[in-house]
């Protein structure tokens, strides 16, 4: 399973078996404009860490590429699909794409379970609403856009609608989990809390493992604020810029 693309609007928080995914309109502040301009021909900022960049580089980048308001989306008809994709860049909505060869096992009022080879992995929405595009093989052989048509053909697309939209995805073990209700009873375990959404932009997680997942959305950022277990992330010194240890070799990133 894979989310869509690198979206300035999109963030979000991954520990050990869990994903928190949450995509939300900017809020700028006009007085905090930064003064430099970022060139076309530059590298993609995702790829590079905080002490490579020029100051303020996530605000820079959130003006330059994620200023216009998301819109609205809802389900498409087959005969639709092509305007769907045209309008993706600024819909209200975050993707999910599923193989199609992955089985839906569950559908419960908070939850979407999916059992994959060996694995089984539990989706729960955030936002108003939530739909599935499995398209026929007749509506995808007229989809003129190679990229989207492609898509359609190997994957089904979850769309989680609203202003603030996304998930909680978790992977669950397939040898500890012979059938669904295994993976209910698992579940149990687990929480999702989204009323700190609408004060704070902040969702909780508490996986079946029992960690604890707090991300807190920033709508002028790139990256969102993080703890796990109460313990702050730190995205540019997380491993002490160590890249590679052996017992004759060791490398850093400065």
């Amino acid at each position: 399973m894979t989310t869509s693309g690198h979206s300035p609007y999109t963030q979000t928080l991954h520990s050990k078996n869990t994903l928190l995914l949450l995509s939300a309109p900017s809020e700028l502040d006009e007085k905090q404009h930064p003064d430099f301009q970022i060139s076309d021909q530059r590298i993609n900022p995702w790829h590079l860490p905080d002490t490579a960049q020029a100051r303020d580089f996530e605000l820079a980048n959130r003006w330059k590429y994620a200023t216009e308001p998301l819109q609205p989306v809802s389900a498409p008809a087959e005969d639709e699909l092509e305007a769907f994709w045209e309008q993706k860049k600024y819909s209200a909505a975050s993707w999910l794409l599923i193989p199609k060869q992955v089985e839906l096992a569950k559908e419960t009022d908070r939850q979407l379970i999916w059992k994959a080879p060996n694995t089984w992995v539990a989706v729960w929405p955030i936002g108003t609403d939530y739909f599935m595009i499995d398209a026929s093989v007749e509506a995808i052989a007229k989809v003129e856009d190679k990229t989207w048509r492609s898509v359609l053909e190997q994957y089904i697309v979850l769309v989680v609608t609203g202003q603030q939209s996304g998930y909680a995805l978790e992977v669950l073990e397939g040898a500890g989990h012979p059938e669904v209700n295994a993976v209910l009873a698992s579940l149990k375990t687990a929480n999702l809390e989204t009323q700190g959404l609408k004060k704070t932009k902040t969702l909780t997680y508490q996986s079946t493992l029992g960690e604890k997942l707090e991300m807190t959305y920033r709508p002028d950022r790139l990256k969102a604020y993080g703890r796990i277990d109460g313990t702050p992330l730190d995205f540019e010194n997380w491993a002490g810029a160590l890249c590679m240890k052996a017992p004759l070799y060791a490398s850093k990133t400065a």
